[in-house]
């Protein structure tokens, strides 16, 4: 039983061995070897490497690949060649591809260069010249021109000192008023509001412009502050196309100005 066994075994590995040795190398194998053998190498050897890379070439598609970029045909010196997004041989190609027969897709993976996959429907036996172009290099993004410009701001802001500037000059002004109508009433006395003389229609035409310079003062003060206001949040706030991608919309500025109200109005996210 013991023997048998042996037996069994050795003929199993003898024919294994066997198939081994009789099974065919590659193409691609025969083709290195081939372009390894030196200089001084025996003619009958390299004569034999010849014949048995025409018989394996046989089986699969021969493929001789060229390159070219958008100046013209290059020698690629770096990357990969893959194959159904295999790698199937490194830059520089020293000797064409040689593949299974069927549709492939081969293009180049290269760390600075990008190429276009090209389709080839493959034949054994038969020898074909591909071409991978350099694809197109892609545009850079086109200079924008609605950055915020700086002028309403300036403006804003000039507004706003000249508005807080004049409201300062009214309220030096009312003031002044309001001191020379203290003192003119103060020699007058008391004025009849039915028959007013010289002196007391002095007096109210006075205190009727301390009036409208408190007035005008406060409303300088009011177009003052709002377009100082305005001025500094203009600048403080992104525009939308500064604004970066997933942050908050900006905030919109809005003035209000009516016939009894002033200000500004925000609103956005904070």
């Amino acid at each position: 039983m013991r023997l048998r066994s042996i037996l069994a075994a050795t003929m199993l590995f003898t024919a294994a061995r066997t198939a081994w040795a009789d099974e065919p190398r590659s193409a691609g194998d025969i083709a290195d070897a081939l372009l390894g053998l030196p200089a001084d190498a025996p003619a009958e050897q390299r004569e034999a490497l010849k014949i048995e890379l025409a018989a394996a070439k046989k089986r699969v598609a021969t493929v001789i690949v060229k390159v070219e970029s958008a100046e013209g045909p290059i020698v690629a010196k770096r990357g990969r060649v893959l194959v159904d997004d295999k790698e199937a041989a490194t830059l520089p190609l020293a000797r064409p591809l040689y593949l299974e027969p069927g549709k492939r897709r081969i293009t180049i993976e290269a760390p600075d260069r990008r190429y276009v996959p090209i389709e080839a429907d493959l034949q054994a036996d038969k020898t074909v010249a591909v071409t991978l172009r350099e694809a197109p290099a892609q545009a850079p993004p086109a200079a924008t021109t609605d950055e915020k410009p700086l002028w309403p701001g300036i403006v804003l802001a000039a507004i706003g000192a000249a508005g807080l500037g004049t409201g300062i000059g009214l309220i030096v002004v009312s003031k002044n008023k309001e001191s020379d109508a203290e003192t003119m009433g103060a020699d007058i006395g008391t004025c009849n509001p039915s028959s007013l003389d010289a002196a007391c229609s002095e007096l109210a035409s006075t205190v009727s412009d301390r009036n409208a310079f408190q007035n005008g003062a406060v409303v300088s003060f009011i177009v003052g502050g709002v377009a100082a206001a305005a001025s500094i949040v203009y600048f403080a706030i992104p525009t939308p196309h500064e604004t970066p991608e997933g942050a908050a919309s900006p905030v919109a500025l809005t003035p209000i100005i009516g016939p009894s109200v002033w200000g500004l109005s925000v609103g956005g996210a904070f």
